[in-house]
């Protein structure tokens, strides 16, 4: 969740548990989606951003996190499939996750 007002609206993070962040990212690459995995301030590290650690966020959630931006050319048919095959994507790793597979 992001602040209601004190936010950029065209720019959805968000933290997916289970799943590790470049392996969402690859897997979206591979169809056709470029998103961006952490924080911009933490592009480059295998550790989670300061402020993913500061929130509080769980560590399951902490390691997967996904940037993705809007622009005025992008169409409404382009995000209904991002959302797709996000989920799509998120199953597939999921099932194969030892993580996912031993949750309580």
């Amino acid at each position: 969740d992001g602040h209601p007002t004190e936010r950029v609206p065209n720019i959805c993070h968000v933290c997916v548990g289970y799943v590790e962040g470049e392996a969402l990212l690859m897997n979206l690459d591979l169809e056709g989606i470029a998103v961006a995995s952490g924080s911009a301030c933490s592009t480059g590290s295998a550790e989670p951003s300061a402020t993913i650690k500061a929130i509080g966020i769980d560590p399951l959630f902490a390691n997967s996190p996904v940037r993705m931006s809007l622009g005025p050319d992008n169409t409404e048919a382009e995000i209904d499939y991002t959302i797709e095959v996000f989920e799509k994507v998120v199953a597939r790793l999921r099932s194969i996750s030892p993580i996912w597979n031993r949750r309580p």
